[in-house]
């Protein structure tokens, strides 16, 4: 059974299972696989796959209003549940917590000292404020929250690492208006005259201020590209 994956459903007061190629589930509900012939072991629809045990036509026919195997294992594979043991659940989950740490890590610092944490500290601040992973939410989505938690809860002194951006605006009046309008956070670290009397203009931001200093730059007459999107200690001077 290490080779096939279960996807189960239960539908009608009846349970549905199919047997399924590891980690082609995931690719045909992404689109990515079309194949079904790839994803199943075999179009037919059980009750128990492990025990060999296939579903009545007559089930089959009271839940789904066919008996059209192909359909219904289709219906299956969109809707129903991978079935996962526990020991397979633990290693995803301590990838994901992984997973979650190195983001953190890459996108925080010290904020005593604008250094990276070691991923070590980080983990084990996770532990400390019983961090809970979501295991079918993305690593990028959950380490965003969590590192408010961490924020909050934990004593670390641990804050996002700030953005560098290139804002270019067309004349030194825009370029006056922008360092006035930025949040209090930001600040322009070096302005350059460019051809036509335009400025580049080098600002460290908040990541939370992105949207603000790119808005704002529009407004000026002027965009933006992203430099770096975490500037930590001896990358440049802030």
């Amino acid at each position: 059974m290490t080779n096939i994956v279960v996807v189960r459903l239960q539908k009608a007061g009846f349970r549905f299972e199919i047997a399924c190629y590891p980690n082609k589930v995931e690719e045909w509900r992404r689109k990515v696989e079309t194949d079904l012939d790839e994803v199943l072991q075999r179009r037919v629809v059980f009750v128990n796959v492990s025990k060999g045990q296939v579903a009545k036509s007559e089930d089959i026919q009271s839940a789904f209003r066919t008996e059209d195997q192909e359909k219904v294992c289709k219906i299956i594979l969109e809707s129903g549940q991978i079935q996962v043991s526990e020991k397979e659940r633990k290693v995803d989950n301590d990838k994901l917590f992984k997973d979650i740490a190195s983001l953190i890590v890459e996108k925080c610092v010290n904020k005593d000292t604008q250094q990276s944490f070691p991923l070590g500290v980080i983990e084990n601040a996770m532990r400390e404020i019983h961090v809970s992973i979501i295991p079918h939410q993305s690593a990028k989505q959950q380490a965003l929250k969590i590192i408010h938690q961490l924020q909050e809860k934990s004593s670390l002194p641990i804050e996002r690492a700030k953005m560098k951006l290139q804002v270019f605006v067309p004349s030194a009046e825009a370029r006056e208006s922008l360092s006035q309008k930025l949040p209090q956070t930001a600040h322009i670290t070096e302005a350059n005259a460019v051809e036509g009397g335009a400025f580049s203009c080098a600002v460290v931001i908040e990541p939370k201020d992105y949207r603000a200093v790119d808005t704002l730059a529009k407004e000026c007459g002027g965009r933006i590209e992203v430099s770096q999107h975490s500037l930590k200690d001896g990358d440049d001077r802030i």
